[in-house]
């Protein structure tokens, strides 16, 4: 973990631990949950610890903040999904409206009667 992460960890867990006052944390307890959640993104890991203090009435274990944080990580990943196919679709509209109102205009100058120019044969009157 960089130092911003490591902060945010720490900033985190001691929100977790100040949320439940009546628990005890050893160090080594806390080293576990250090180990085990650091492979997660933070910002999953601060989601999962917030979603934990407002649904959780006993300090959660590390598979429930793993899960919530997944959970997260998840819809995170599916909404990144959809903002890059609603660009890609809108890409390709443009590009589609770009060639239909391309092939409308060479439509309408292909039927369009352009006058020849007449040309003078070297009769004067």
């Amino acid at each position: 973990m960089d130092d911003n992460t490591l902060t945010r960890f720490q900033t985190a867990m001691a929100e977790l631990i100040a949320a439940y006052p009546n628990i005890s944390l050893r160090q080594e307890t806390a080293l576990l949950y250090v180990e085990k959640l650091q492979d997660l993104d933070i910002m999953d890991i601060e989601y999962a610890i917030d979603t934990q203090i407002k649904s959780n009435r006993h300090f959660p274990t590390i598979a429930e903040l793993r899960e919530d944080a997944f959970a997260y990580y998840r819809a995170r990943m599916q909404q990144e999904k959809s903002i890059q196919l609603n660009s890609q679709m809108a890409q390709w509209q443009q590009e589609h409206l770009q060639e239909q109102a391309k092939a409308q205009a060479e439509e309408l100058i292909d039927t369009q009667e352009i006058p020849t120019p007449e040309v003078n044969h070297g009769n004067s009157n």
